[in-house]
C-alpha cells in the first residue's frame, strides 16, 4: 500500500469516520467498508479502489488472517454440530435446573471463561454457546451474558501466563531486547501485578454478577426489554441451527455431555498441541462428531453435516467485521497514526506520568484501531526508549502497555472478542457495545487513577 509521511491529524479521519458511523447507522461492518475506503482515498487519489482491493487481497493472503477464517469457519461448523444434535438446548435445560439463580448461571459462564483461557476466540465463543440456553430461561438478557463473555476475554487471557496473547507479548519483550530468548514469560509474569486494566475490568464484572454494581445506562434498559417480554431480535449461533424435528435422538441421555465435552476438549487439546487453537478447534470437532454417533440424532448424521455447513455461514457476517478491520489497520498504519499519537504526547510527558499517558494514549489507539497486537508492536520501541530517557518505572510502564491493549479489545466495537461474543451469545454487536460500554470505561478510569498514584509513589 502506498503511504504518505506527515500526515498528522489527518490519520484520524478513517477511524473517527468508522466510529461515527457506526453509532449512527449501528452497522459497523458497512462503516469499517465506508472508513477503509476513505483511507484508500486519502492515500491513492484517483486509484483508491483499486488499492482497496489490492489491500484487500493482501489481507486475506496474510497467514494470520487465513487462521481467523480456519478458527471461526470451524468454530461455526462445530456449534452447528453441536445444535444439531440436540446438545446445546439440552445442556442449557441441563444448567437450568442445576443452576436455577441468576447469579449462578452468571458465575458459572465466569467460571468457564476462566477455564478457556488460552484464546481470546476460543473464549468468546465457547462460554456464550454454553450458557445461552440457560441465560434465557433464567431471565437474563444477552446483553448481560455477552458482557460477562467478552469481560473474561482478554482481560483473562492477559493475566495468565499461557495464553496467546502472553506468548506473543512475550516474543516482542525478547525482540526489543527485554529479555533473553525464552525469558520473555518470565518478564510477563513479573508485570501481573501492574496490569490494572485487566484487574479491575475482572473485578467489576464479579461485582456486577453478584450485585454489588447496577444496571448502567443501557445496561438496565435491555434488562427492563427482557421483562416486558420483547423478543431478542439477533438470534445466537446455536439457536438459529437447532433441529427442526421434536422427536427424540436414539440416546437422549448424552446429549448434555456430546456438548460440553469438545467444549472442554478445546483449551485442553489447545494446550496440549502447543498452544494454537487452530489444532484445538479441530480435535473438538472430532471429539464432537465421535459423540454425535453415539447420541444418533433423529433423521440421522444428514442434518447434522448440513447443521455444520450452516454454522459455518452463519459466521461470515462477523468473519467480515474482522478481517475489513485489518484492511483499516493497514491503512491507519500507512497513515502514521499510531506515531503521531505518540508524537503528540512525547513532549508533555514525566517519569512520573508516563504510565498514565501510555495507558490513555495506546488506548485510544487500540480502541480506534481495533488493532491491539499491532498497537503493542509499533508502540514498544518507543515507549521502552521513553521510559529509559525520562528514568520512568519500566515495569509500570509495560503493564500499562499491556493495559491498554486489554481495554481496547474490551471496548472496541469491531475488535474480534467483542464481535465474536455478541455473535454466541445472541446479542447485536452495537447493543454489546452500548450495554458494557460504560463499564469499560469504569475499569478504565480505575486503571488510570491507578497508574497515576503508582506512578507518583515509583516517581
Amino acid at each position: 500500500m502506498s503511504g504518505a509521511e506527515g500526515w498528522g491529524a489527518l490519520s484520524l479521519i478513517p477511524s473517527l469516520a468508522v466510529l461515527g458511523l457506526a453509532v449512527w447507522t449501528r452497522r459497523p461492518l458497512e462503516a469499517l467498508i465506508f472508513g477503509s475506503l476513505l483511507g484508500h482515498l486519502m492515500l491513492s487519489r484517483g486509484g483508491f479502489l483499486g488499492a482497496f482491493l489490492e489491500n484487500a487481497q493482501s489481507v486475506m493472503a496474510e497467514p494470520a488472517s487465513v487462521w481467523v477464517v480456519l478458527v471461526v469457519m470451524l468454530f461455526g461448523a462445530l456449534i452447528g454440530i453441536l445444535a444439531r444434535a440436540g446438545g446445546s438446548r439440552a445442556f442449557g435445560e441441563a444448567l437450568s435446573r442445576r443452576l436455577r439463580t441468576r447469579r449462578g448461571v452468571l458465575l458459572g459462564a465466569f467460571g468457564l471463561g476462566v477455564v478457556t483461557f488460552v484464546d481470546d476466540y476460543l473464549n468468546a465463543l465457547a462460554v456464550g454457546a454454553a450458557f445461552r440456553g440457560a441465560a434465557d430461561r433464567i431471565g437474563i438478557s444477552r446483553a448481560r451474558l455477552a458482557y460477562v463473555v467478552d469481560s473474561t476475554a482478554a482481560p483473562i487471557c492477559v493475566l495468565i501466563p499461557a495464553s496467546t496473547w502472553t506468548v506473543f507479548i512475550a516474543g516482542l519483550f525478547e525482540a526489543n531486547g527485554l529479555a533473553e530468548a525464552g525469558g520473555g514469560i518470565g518478564l510477563y509474569v513479573s508485570l501481573i501485578p501492574y496490569l490494572l486494566y485487566p484487574w479491575f475490568a475482572i473485578l467489576l464484572v464479579f461485582a456486577v454478577i453478584l450485585g454489588a454494581v447496577g444496571d448502567l445506562g443501557p445496561m438496565a434498559d435491555a434488562e427492563r426489554r427482557l421483562r416486558s417480554g420483547a423478543t431478542p431480535v439477533t438470534a445466537a449461533l446455536d439457536e438459529s441451527l437447532e433441529p427442526a424435528t421434536t422427536q427424540a435422538p436414539a440416546r437422549p441421555g448424552l446429549r448434555a455431555p456430546a456438548f460440553l465435552v469438545p467444549i472442554l476438549v478445546l483449551p485442553a487439546a489447545t494446550l496440549a498441541l502447543g498452544g494454537d487453537a487452530l489444532f484445538g478447534v479441530v480435535a473438538a470437532l472430532g471429539v464432537a462428531l465421535a459423540l454425535t454417533t453415539l447420541v444418533r440424532p433423529a433423521g440421522g448424521l444428514g442434518p447434522v453435516a448440513d447443521g455444520a455447513f450452516l454454522g459455518m455461514e452463519k459466521m461470515v457476517y462477523p468473519l467480515g467485521i474482522v478481517l475489513v478491520s485489518f484492511i483499516l489497520r493497514d491503512v491507519n498504519a500507512a497513515l502514521g497514526l499510531t506515531e503521531f499519537v505518540i508524537g503528540s504526547v512525547q513532549p508533555i510527558a514525566r517519569a512520573w506520568m508516563l504510565p498514565a499517558l501510555v495507558f490513555v494514549t495506546l488506548s485510544g489507539v487500540a480502541f480506534a484501531t481495533g488493532s491491539f497486537w499491532g498497537a503493542y508492536t509499533v508502540s514498544m520501541p518507543v515507549v521502552i526508549g521513553l521510559a529509559a530517557e525520562l528514568g520512568a518505572p519500566l515495569p509500570l510502564t509495560l503493564g500499562a502497555l499491556v493495559s491498554a491493549g486489554a481495554f481496547g479489545s474490551h471496548a472496541c466495537f469491531y475488535g474480534d472478542a467483542t464481535v465474536l461474543a455478541a455473535r454466541s451469545a445472541g446479542c447485536s454487536i452495537m447493543e454489546h457495545v452500548r450495554t458494557q460500554f460504560p463499564y469499560a470505561l469504569i475499569g478504565a478510569g480505575a486503571a488510570l487513577a491507578g497508574f497515576v498514584l503508582l506512578g507518583l509513589v515509583a516517581g
